[in-house]
């Protein structure tokens, strides 16, 4: 806070606090999210060669791109968990375009509780034959043992 806008506020007789009297952990969310929102705009101006003086002009489309990620907690976009509808792209189309594009199905690996996904954490999606069945077999694990039928005996 500038000190023309303290100055103001005491002249005045207005208390101010810079966090909310009854539950300051709220500073430290929002302090997180506008690093979010940083570290966006930063990659977005990188991608599109621009100088940190036109944050600008990439605001609007890292907001969106933040406001569009899939929340892995709820399976929700902060948008859906905010409106409780799907938002719709510029181009008037409930599903990004990304999406529709063809190739490999990717799947989240587990590494604990993680709330955004890496490409480290990313693997290829096995496809499903037409009976419903992956067609990747898995074998069983080491430590399993066969058993024959006729003797209950392990081998």
């Amino acid at each position: 806070m500038s000190q023309e806008v303290k100055n103001f506020l005491t002249t005045n007789g207005i208390a101010s606090s810079c966090t909310t009297p009854y539950n300051p952990q709220e500073n430290g969310q929002a302090e997180q999210y506008s690093g979010i929102i940083w570290k966006t705009v930063q990659l977005a101006l990188n991608n599109k060669n621009l100088p940190v003086s036109h944050w600008e002009d990439v605001l609007n489309e890292s907001l969106y791109s933040i406001r569009s990620l899939l929340c892995t907690a709820t399976n929700e976009t902060p948008h859906e968990q905010l409106f409780r509808f799907v938002r719709r792209t510029g181009n008037g189309s409930a599903t990004p375009s990304w999406l529709t594009i063809p190739g490999p199905p990717l799947l989240k690996t587990k590494h604990g509780r993680e709330t955004t996904t890496s490409t480290r954490d990313l693997a290829l999606l096995p496809s499903i034959d037409e009976n419903g069945s992956d067609s990747i077999e898995t074998p069983p694990p080491s430590h399993e043992k066969d058993y024959t039928s006729s003797d209950p005996t392990p081998l």
